[in-house]
């Protein structure tokens, strides 16, 4: 017959173990921290009453904005498709907080309100005060992502002209995902997507991009910015969202 000792020996082994395997268990569990994810647009030429918008999927860490020092420029809650908050139709649930615009501050930068459980749609616009014309020539979105979904809204692209220019760093991926489809369903705007990875043209690829739907170009080397250029190649202006996919 065990002694009273060895039974509590036991039975403190017993605690240990269960223990040590709960929190196995819960270190399976939990959900690995997103990798941060940095967006840099370039050549952003607004005209009077234009704004730019972005729509994503971010995890609950807040949303940073930066332009450059001293840059009059403010950041707003947008509707799904990226509609000014004078739309009253805002992609932010009220008690988020994101209620209206946000000036940048003197160092250029401004942080959204976290998105709390990370499963929203959300979408903000940048804009002058006033939607004055503006160009802004570097902006950087810096977010955690809860999935690969990322869209760059410009104003109507003029025939013959480029969207803004958009820089992003695959760190897992060696595929990703660029289109541009036109804010109204049904139209097929003749539009141009040019990838380029240090001065390589990136072709085409059959390897689906990480998330959505869009065209894939690879394959890309890891932590090195690949730069996509949106033209308009067609007779008319064109309103698009430009769709990037990346990991």
């Amino acid at each position: 017959m065990m002694s009273r000792r060895g039974a509590a020996i036991a039975m403190l082994m017993a605690m240990i173990a269960a223990a040590t395997s709960f929190t196995s268990f819960a270190e399976a569990q939990a959900p690995e921290t997103p990798t941060p994810r940095v967006a840099t647009l370039r050549s952003v030429h607004l005209r009077q009453g234009e704004s730019l918008a972005i729509a994503l999927h971010p995890a609950p860490d807040p949303i940073e904005v930066r332009a450059a020092p001293g840059a009059d420029l403010e950041v707003c809650p947008a509707g799904n498709h990226g509609e000014p908050p004078e739309a009253d139709d805002s992609s932010w649930p009220r008690w988020f907080g994101f209620l209206s615009c946000i000036p940048l501050d003197p160092n250029g930068s401004a942080r959204l309100p976290s998105a709390l459980g990370g499963l929203f749609h959300l979408a903000f616009l940048v804009r002058a005060p006033a939607s004055a014309a503006v160009t802004i020539h570097r902006l950087t979105i810096s977010y955690a992502p809860v999935d690969a979904y990322f869209e760059v809204l410009p104003p109507p692209i003029p025939p013959g002209t480029q969207a803004p220019l958009v820089s992003i760093t695959p760190t897992a991926s060696r595929t990703i995902g660029t289109q541009a489809y036109a804010s109204v369903l049904g139209d097929e705007p003749l539009v141009r997507s040019l990838v380029r990875q240090g001065g390589r043209r990136l072709g085409t690829t059959t390897a689906r991009p990480p998330g959505g739907e869009a065209r894939a170009y690879g394959p890309v080397r890891l932590d090195q910015p690949v730069r996509i250029e949106t033209t308009n190649r067609g007779a008319v202006s064109v309103t698009v969202r430009i769709q990037i996919t990346w990991e």
